[in-house]
């Protein structure tokens, strides 16, 4: 091999260990999460589901990431779920279990308009104050 020819090497990610608080979790139930500093995902599992009550749900974990991590996970996910479907087939979802388009983009605008609101909050809140203008008689 010449000097200038370098062996192909695959690109791996980082060494990974478990903590020794790691565990894994069954859920059939999620609910995803925002603030303007990270973005959370609760899982957990519906409780017996009776005719005619509303379900219950116990929470077992909650996982917060950066919006970053959470892009980068959310982009994995179609990419993930397109191979499990191409190896074991279509997994069909009750539509009543998915979100409509027009109640997401309602969501997202008032989640929007709200981290708008608390920015603007914050900021009023930085500004030096003016002194009191002093009133001539």
């Amino acid at each position: 091999m010449s000097d200038r020819e370098q062996p192909e090497t695959m690109v791996q990610g980082p060494a990974e260990q478990k903590s020794d608080q790691y565990r894994e979790i069954y859920a059939n139930f999620s609910r995803i999460g925002m603030s303007p500093w990270d973005i959370s995902i609760i899982f957990g599992t519906l409780n017996d589901v009776v005719a005619g009550k509303r379900p219950s749900v116990t929470s077992e974990a909650a996982i917060r990431m950066s919006p970053n991590q959470f892009k980068a996970f959310a982009i994995g996910l179609p990419l993930i779920m397109a191979e499990w479907e191409a190896r074991f087939g279509e997994i069909n979802v009750p539509k009543q279990f998915l979100m409509s388009a027009e109640m997401m983009r309602a969501g997202l605008a008032a989640a929007a308009e709200h981290a708008q609101a608390l920015q603007e909050a914050a900021l009023a809140e930085d500004k030096p104050k003016e002194p009191p203008s002093k009133r001539r008689p």
